[in-house]
């Protein structure tokens, strides 16, 4: 092994002989592990180049001989994979039986390695913490799959668990680990710098003293280009994967936009990082970089498989409220985005990336614009970190200023949903009424909005994310956004089981935001004409005492008048927990001490 001695870095394997592989055999290729799925029996060859732990080039061949099935396999584990001790990860087996028989049991076991805790409350998902290890070291793991009809079988996956050095004194990346990333354009103009400026585990601040580093070493893109709107090579030179077909994705999805509003906003940011193992997604002024959990990217069930499941840290923390705040986008009368259960395997086209991935990427790209406005970016100081080079005043001050959220229920609301504050006896009280009448009568678009930082003293600056983000949506896909107070949403609970207290569709155009939205259009998007948010249709309400489905149509009344398609997209509860996650999976990072 290797990496027995060090970190290995410069990974890239490829195969060199056998039968051919079938496409995205190799999605995994600079990482120390990689899986593959012959679909011939033979002898297949691959090459590893790297740089060992002494910074010397090297190379191994390894062969493979893959013989002929002997029987029907019942159960695979995709897919091999490396991951950085204390980071989670997560391991799903598909169970494939004869007809007239089914699945009796799917059961985890350990078989080397340093001991994991695994949880298995989905029994086809393993999710555990990497242990700490002294050198690079294997975990070897074991589904097994009983059929209801007596019939076994099983299949081991390998996780290389990647040694890390000492953390040092006020680690940045502590709360979520940095992973393994490389540049996508490995010849960029700052392919040396991205690593260790955006995404490195060495990377602190304590005391008052730091190794973060400034934007005379890592500028905005704006700065690089003096202003000008950055082109997509620009772009994907400042864009770091842990697989490269993330950047294939990235690159895809900013090309087929219709305008340059993607470029623009993207002037006011370091880097992009596109991970597996990003989770939750955020913006941080500390690096001025993104950070996009690859989980909004995949296009392939193959590109899926090496993304993780592990949920954020942060699911359950409204578990004592009595009372769900929803939201969706929503086109045609049907969920804009949907939810592609892994265990079917599903594929996905480039243009739902503009739901999926839209929706992500204007809300990050709304913070680092809050940052970093774009009449101020290109003259941003270059000789101090990044995070003393932000704006003294932000848009999102001067919003909280001119246009400041009222409701101290819905602040303190926030603090127990968004950062895991105990509820007080009466919050746990709340019925959906209660929590509509704080929301309506001000004038934010979510509960997001009220999500402040503990101890961080500053405006909300999620506030101007989400009116940006619900404006992009509909400026660009056409999806208004619904939001609603129903009854307190459990696992197994379906769309028509949720009865709407209040809600509204497309919130940003009432009159008590819509100037809000101007400001933030003017400070950070100034480019749009401000008639957009007039020509915007007025807001629709929500039909009170009906259920969250049938209000995919607010006007009909009834509804009978959803076909099934309709009904099944807003029933589904997964699909429904997956959008409550999602809005909690934007990590709210304190900002670095100015």
């Amino acid at each position: 092994m290797v990496g027995c001695s060090g970190a290995l870095t410069d990974l890239h394997w490829r195969a060199v002989s056998g039968p051919a592989l079938p496409a995205q055999s190799l999605l995994s290729a600079r990482s120390q592990a990689i899986a593959v799925e012959p679909q011939v029996a033979g002898t297949y060859a691959f090459e590893v180049s790297l740089r060992d732990a002494a910074d010397a080039p090297r190379s191994e061949r390894i062969e493979i001989v893959a013989a002929g099935a002997a029987a029907a396999t019942r159960i695979v584990v995709r897919v091999d994979q490396a991951v950085r001790a204390g980071q989670r990860a997560s391991l799903r087996a598909w169970p494939t039986v004869a007809a007239g028989d089914a699945v009796a049991a799917i059961t985890w076991a350990q078989i080397e390695g340093p001991p994991v805790e695994l949880d298995t409350s989905d029994p086809a998902r393993a999710i555990f913490t990497a242990p700490s290890v002294a050198r690079d070291t294997v975990l070897r793991l074991r589904a097994t799959l009983r059929t209801a009809a007596g019939a076994p079988d099983s299949d081991d996956v390998l996780v290389v668990v990647e040694a890390l050095p000492p953390p040092p004194a006020g680690q940045l990346f502590a709360q979520v680990p940095a992973s393994r990333v490389h540049p996508y354009r490995v010849t960029g103009a700052y392919a040396d710098r991205l690593v260790l400026c955006v995404y490195d585990p060495a990377l602190y601040f304590s005391s008052g003293a730091t190794n973060l580093c400034t934007l005379g070493t890592l500028p905005l893109l704006a700065q690089q280009t003096a202003g000008e709107v950055p082109s997509v090579a620009q772009i994907m030179d400042r864009v770091l994967v842990s697989h490269d077909w993330m950047g294939e994705r990235f690159e895809a999805f900013v090309n087929a936009q219709a305008s340059d509003d993607v470029r623009r906003l993207l002037g006011s940011v370091t880097a992009i990082v596109l991970g597996a193992h990003v989770r939750p997604s955020f913006y941080w002024s500390a690096t001025g970089a993104i950070y996009l959990d690859a989980d909004n990217l995949w296009l392939t069930a193959a590109e899926r498989d090496v993304v993780s499941e592990v949920p954020d840290f942060r699911v359950g923390f409204d578990r004592e409220l009595d009372y769900s705040g929803l939201w969706r986008y929503v086109t045609g009368n049907q969920p804009a985005l949907r939810f592609f259960d892994p265990a079917q395997r599903l594929t996905r086209d480039l243009a739902y990336l503009d739901y999926e991935l839209g929706s992500l990427l204007w809300h990050e790209l709304a913070h680092a614009n809050d940052a970093f406005p774009s009449a101020l970016r290109v003259g941003a100081a270059t000789n101090v970190p990044v995070f003393r080079a932000v704006a003294a005043q932000q848009p999102s001050d001067r919003l909280a200023l001119d246009w400041p959220l009222a409701s101290q229920e819905m602040f303190a609301l926030a603090r127990v949903k968004f950062f895991g504050a105990q509820a007080s006896d009466v919050q746990k009280t709340f019925s959906a009424r209660q929590v509509a009448d704080f929301f309506r009568a001000d004038r934010a678009n979510d509960e997001y909005g009220y999500a402040v930082p503990p101890g961080a003293g500053a405006s909300p600056r999620e506030d101007l994310a989400m009116l940006f983000e619900e404006f992009m949506m509909q400026r660009h896909a056409g999806a208004r956004r619904d939001v609603a107070m129903t009854n307190k949403f459990r696992p197994g609970l379906t769309g028509a089981d949720l009865i709407v207290a209040w809600g509204q569709r497309g919130r940003i155009a009432d009159p008590a935001l819509r100037a809000r939205v101007a400001l933030v259009l003017r400070e950070i998007a100034p480019w749009i004409d401000a008639a957009e948010l007039e020509a915007l249709p007025p807001p629709l309400p929500l039909r009170e005492g009906a259920s969250w489905t049938a209000n995919l149509d607010p006007v009909a009344g009834d509804v009978t008048r959803l076909d099934a398609h309709q009904r099944a997209r807003g029933d589904d509860p997964r699909a429904i927990e997956r959008l409550l996650r999602q809005r909690e999976q934007r990590l709210l990072l304190p900002p670095v001490p100015r």
